[in-house]
């Protein structure tokens, strides 16, 4: 690349890309009569040669009477033919655009018109130790009967029986309702208080209970309080020295309250132990004699195996 006219450097490729290369007087370069037009043609060199009809003097085109008294300052000025004009450049921006924005359009009407999708239903008992369940227990009972007129009768003995209940898991929070209903082997036979010749009897061979329960878990681990109805079937005799007996029995009812803990196995199968005491209230008697104010409680450890639904 060189340098022409008035230092303005040569592009030799301009004719390939159709730049026209043209100086123009400044305003003030032309101060009237007695100035002489400049061939513009005598300042552009040989490859970048003006167009015949721009070769003519400046006074051909504003008149002889203008003509330049100052020697015209050159400017270089460029300007696209056809093939790069405004409008041209402008309407194929504007055919871009349109196409993009075209392309797109799908998309964001497809997001308009999508069909409503409601939030999934999540129960409350889907967590990990929600829902139903049931297994077996197996523990031993130490089982207290006080007889105001005779005595008190007190031992340890087995249990072990069946329960079942459902859990709502809820973050960390888990609390839901329990049955269970146990055989007792409780049976205990000592000599009467007040009457060493007779020989008295207590027992208890079925309770169960209707609990409420309320823990904390994590993944694997469940630590509960629970608490409720209770009911056992307890009885007794008081035998004579003549080997006759007087028997009675029924269902008594009270309360229970404890506390125990889970571990999850896997997502079906857990472990626990619970330790639970229960007071079955007072109530009358009658054996041979009327015995008042009779009352059964007892204290129980429990492990069972269960499985959740």
């Amino acid at each position: 690349m060189g340098t022409f006219g008035h230092g303005v450097p040569e592009n030799r490729h301009a004719r390939h890309f159709g730049l026209l290369y043209r100086e123009w007087p400044l305003p003030g370069q032309m101060t009237g009569p007695g100035g002489r037009c400049v061939n513009q043609a005598s300042r552009w060199p040989p490859a970048l040669a003006l167009p015949p009809d721009l070769e003519r003097p400046l006074g051909q085109v504003h008149g002889e009477a203008h003509r330049c008294s100052l020697p015209i300052k050159p400017v270089l000025s460029i300007i696209a033919d056809h093939k790069f004009s405004t409008q041209e450049v402008f309407m194929r921006t504007l055919m871009v655009a349109s196409a993009a924005l075209l392309l797109a359009s799908p998309a964001l009407a497809a997001d308009k018109f999508l069909p409503y999708q409601p939030e999934p239903y999540y129960p409350m008992s889907t967590g990990g130790w929600g829902g139903q369940y049931l297994g077996a227990t197996l523990g031993g009972q130490r089982t207290r009967i006080d007889v105001p007129s005779e005595g008190t009768f007190e031992d340890n003995g087995f249990i072990g029986g069946l329960f079942a209940g459902y859990n709502v898991h809820q973050e960390n929070l888990v609390y839901g309702a329990e049955a269970d209903a146990e055989w007792s082997n409780y049976d205990q036979s000592v000599a009467c208080g007040t009457r060493a010749a007779w020989t008295c009897r207590g027992y208890v061979n079925f309770q169960g209970s209707l609990r409420a329960r309320l823990g904390v878990a994590t993944d694997s681990f469940l630590l509960y309080g629970t608490a409720g109805l209770a009911v056992a079937h307890a009885g007794g005799l008081t035998t004579s020295p003549a080997n006759v007996s007087y028997h009675d029995s029924s269902f008594r009812f009270g309360w229970t309250v404890g506390a125990g803990a889970e571990l999850a196995f896997n997502e079906n199968w857990f472990g626990r132990a619970e330790y639970r005491y229960t007071d079955l209230g007072v109530r009358d008697i009658t054996f041979d004699i009327v015995h008042s104010n009779v009352k059964v409680t007892s204290h129980a450890l429990r492990a069972g195996i269960g499985y959740r639904f």
